[in-house]
């Protein structure tokens, strides 16, 4: 959709059912496979182009910056609490899924194959509930090879012993204080706000924020307890601050309005400098 859009073709979609394990790859394999990176070069340029003529060249610099920085962190950091059905794991349970998937990834880099091959979420979310470091419990767990290796047996006890003496001070979380009841409030009523002024720019309202960024950022700025903790909220910085942030900001210190200008309109929404005086912000 994004070619054709841009660049008013079709991709070539014959061979999305193909064997590509079969050799010689014919030429429409071939021509296919090629539709991956045939169009990203005049991709780039009309894009580019696009993003200059509306000033945001920077907006996407900042946004690849930050992209970047997410995929470093992500590499760097353990990603144990992302296995699926660890939601409502006590802390303890957290503990043993941590000593596992650490030491599934070693395993599975070692034998050079995906982690969920060496051993399944599943069966790291029940061996964390049972919290057994017996081997013939470990054994007994449905889902595990009967012929398992003994050494890999021990090892996943070793584990679980591991999480059961493990200190839980970086997993249990600070609990905070409640937020007080307006935020919620406000966060429903200047949600759509954010979304007004997305389709107005012809921004994602996904790619901008969320409703619980706009609540982030009204509790941010009116200095709840607790939501100063770290660095500021994502609404409050580049440019979702330049596009959103402060326009919102403006709203909640009563320097701007809204109204419905027309209700039958795609941008039903208007947001006016209370007082007629239009100093902070200058309008799109």
């Amino acid at each position: 959709s994004v070619v054709t859009r841009f660049l008013n073709a079709r991709p070539a979609k014959g061979e999305q059912r193909t064997d590509w394990r079969r050799r010689p790859l014919t030429e429409e394999q071939i021509d296919y496979a090629l539709e991956d990176v045939r169009y990203l070069l005049p991709l780039f340029e009309a894009l580019q182009r696009m993003l200059k003529r509306l000033h945001r060249l920077e907006w996407l610099d900042q946004e690849m910056q930050r992209w970047l920085a997410e995929v470093m962190d992500s590499r760097d950091r353990p990603r144990w609490r992302r296995v699926a059905g660890v939601g409502n794991l006590s802390p303890r349970s957290l503990a043993i899924v941590r000593e596992l998937w650490m030491w599934r990834r070693n395993e599975a880099e070692r034998r050079d194959v995906p982690p969920k091959r060496v051993l399944r979420d599943d069966l790291i979310v029940e061996l964390a509930k049972r919290k057994s470091d017996n081997v013939d419990r470990i054994r007994a767990v449905r889902g595990i090879h009967q012929g398992m290796k003994p050494q890999m047996l021990a090892d996943l006890a070793d584990c679980v012993r591991r999480g059961m003496e493990a200190s839980l001070d970086d997993i249990e979380r600070e609990s905070r204080d409640a937020m007080p009841s307006q935020l919620n409030l406000l966060g429903q009523f200047l949600t759509p706000a954010l979304s007004s002024i997305c389709r107005s720019a012809n921004v994602a309202t996904s790619l901008a924020g969320t409703a619980t960024d706009v609540r982030d950022l009204i509790a941010y700025r009116l200095g709840f307890a607790g939501a100063d903790d770290g660095e500021p909220p994502i609404l409050a910085i580049g440019w979702r601050a330049e596009l959103v942030g402060h326009l919102i900001e403006e709203l909640l210190s009563s320097k701007k309005s809204i109204r419905i200008e027309d209700p039958l309109s795609e941008h039903p929404l208007a947001f006016d400098p209370v007082g007629g005086d239009d100093t902070t912000l200058e309008d799109d």
